[in-house]
């Protein structure tokens, strides 16, 4: 069943225009994580398609031990759209052990990633560039099946979203969600939290995952709170969401029109309700992009470059020549 081609317009639009989504995957302790990735729709193949490079390899990793994943479309910025719906896309995805860095066959969407982010021209811009981030054109390829997909109209998770999912996806039983429950933090969460909260106000909003009753992870767009006092988030519980309490993290990220300027902060814990609300424990704090200035950039890129080295080692795999030629002429 192909579900993406029974969608209406107006999300097939989402899918073409929006910059990022949301991605989710599932950690090998089985909590979401959950960070901004561009992808792309292919609805004649029933698919969605996200490249990621070999200096960045976990969400690969995530994918080969737990293909269950989700992807929410719900940051609208650059795309051109006034009030679209939010959309949740929960499936299966595939991530073959194949390094790439052929842009044959797939320059249009090259092309694509040049238009929506024009400052990754720079990467292949000159040699010292390419010797830095040769890396980034060293791609693994995650295909995702979508299982079940819903939508909020004009974003309103107050009120049920519309969906459509195909046989049996609803069937697939979840393990068994924990009660989230406080403990003291450590002496560095505490500088962790302290951090978090300096960062935390210049985000609009932050993205909240969790599972829902399918056992796959469901994201919601929310404005959570602060708890100093107790080291909590709390975000109010939204009616049209059916999240259970148990391991969930929080995204907090942006990016501008040219989707560039990103800056992202995650938090990985525990989530339960408390009357109308949820509380997320935070026990695991991930500073993104754009976080720590220039020193964090260049421990970003010698920690990206360390991470390729160490994936082409331990496959005795030579460090692969990449066209550059064909990158620029698709510029």
């Amino acid at each position: 069943m192909n579900l993406i081609q029974q969608l209406p317009s107006e999300l097939l639009a989402v899918f073409r225009e929006f910059r990022t989504c949301e991605f989710t995957t599932l950690n090998k302790s089985q909590t979401p994580v959950t960070w901004p990735t561009l992808p792309f729709c292919d609805p004649a193949n029933n698919r969605f398609i996200i490249t990621t490079s070999i200096g960045l390899p976990e969400k690969v990793f995530n994918v080969r031990r737990n293909p269950r994943v989700s992807l929410l479309f719900s940051d609208p910025t650059a795309s051109g759209l006034s009030n679209p719906p939010t959309v949740l896309v929960q499936g299966d995805a595939v991530a073959p052990d194949q390094v790439g860095t052929s842009v044959a066959g797939f320059e249009e969407q090259l092309r694509e990633v040049f238009r929506r982010q024009p400052a990754s021209k720079m990467y292949s811009s000159n040699p010292l560039m390419r010797y830095l981030f040769d890396w980034y054109y060293m791609r693994l390829t995650i295909e995702i099946t979508p299982r079940r997909i819903l939508w909020w109209e004009k974003g309103d998770t107050s009120r049920l979203p519309h969906q459509v999912q195909d046989d049996g996806s609803a069937s697939r039983g979840a393990k068994a969600a924990l009660q989230a429950k406080g403990n003291d933090p450590t002496t560095a969460q505490v500088a962790q939290w302290q951090e978090f909260v300096r960062f935390f106000p210049s985000f609009k909003s932050a993205v909240l995952t969790a599972f829902d009753e399918t056992g796959y992870p469901q994201s919601m767009r929310c404005q959570p709170k602060l708890d100093s006092s107790l080291h909590q988030v709390r975000i109010p519980i939204a009616a049209g969401v059916a999240l259970r309490p148990g391991a969930a993290s929080l995204l907090l990220h942006s990016h501008d029109e040219a989707l560039w300027n990103q800056r992202s902060y995650m938090l990985r814990g525990q989530v339960a309700q408390e009357g109308e609300q949820w509380i997320l424990q935070p026990d695991k704090y991930t500073p993104g992009m754009g976080v720590h200035g220039i020193l964090g950039l260049i421990q970003f890129v010698r920690g990206a470059r360390r991470n390729a080295a160490n994936y082409l080692q331990k496959r005795n795999l030579p460090r692969p020549a990449i066209p550059w030629e064909a990158i620029n002429a698709c510029k």
